[in-house]
């Protein structure tokens, strides 16, 4: 069952798709550690996939699903690349 509520504290309050980074991550390094240059491509291809599937079709699912509460949010939160706000 899909997300009813937007969902904006940690992690996804530092980037909007911390799952699809950990996955990139998990399998490049994978890939790195084998030392398979055809497996580091593969994984940089579905990356490409992946973020372009994120970006075109279910951002514009989550529009619908969550309207303006979701434009806010996309504004404020980088898409895959984190930022780490320093409070004083």
């Amino acid at each position: 069952m899909a997300t009813q509520q937007l969902i904006i504290r940690k992690p996804y309050g530092y980037y909007r798709n911390p799952m699809a980074l950990g996955a990139i991550m998990v399998y490049l390094g994978v890939a790195v550690l084998i030392g398979s240059i055809s497996a580091v491509v593969f994984v940089l291809a579905f990356t490409v996939l992946l973020l372009v599937y994120i970006k075109f079709l279910e951002e514009k699912e989550m529009e619908l699903r969550f309207g303006e509460a979701y434009r806010e949010y996309r504004k404020r939160t980088p898409f895959i690349i984190p930022h780490f706000r320093i409070r004083k």
